[in-house]
């Protein structure tokens, strides 16, 4: 898909890589969840659904969302929530949390990492 081109070339040389799996793995965040609901909102769920995604994100599509996401480049691979895929943590910190049904401290950690990777101190 043209989009998908379009993202891999602008995540060239953004962001340096992910530290080595290993490190990686010593430094995931966990979550609290905040019920016992398997249920969770993702990202994932509304491929097909470009009025949702743009409630919900802004973005006017599926793809513009993925296509912002992967202009982040690697390393928001690296940020770390073992209970949410990197995309989900993007799509956490652009939406209300509620519908992830995790716990306010857990939201709160993704998204400031998330809002201080995005927009970082200069």
């Amino acid at each position: 898909m043209e989009v998908e081109s379009q993202a891999d070339e602008a995540v060239e040389d953004k962001h340096e890589d992910c530290p080595a799996e290993s490190q990686k793995e010593s430094t995931a965040s966990q979550c609290d969840i905040s019920t016992s609901s398997d249920t969770r909102e993702s990202i994932m769920l509304y491929q097909q659904n470009a009025k949702a995604v743009q409630y919900l994100t802004g973005f006017s599509h599926f793809e513009h969302f993925m296509l912002f996401f992967n202009c982040l480049g690697p390393a928001a691979h690296c940020l770390n929530f073992k209970c949410l895929s990197p995309e989900d943590q993007c799509f956490l910190t652009i939406m209300h949390f509620d519908r992830f049904k995790l716990s306010v401290t857990t939201v709160s950690e993704i998204k400031r990492t998330w809002i201080n990777f995005v927009f970082p101190a200069q």
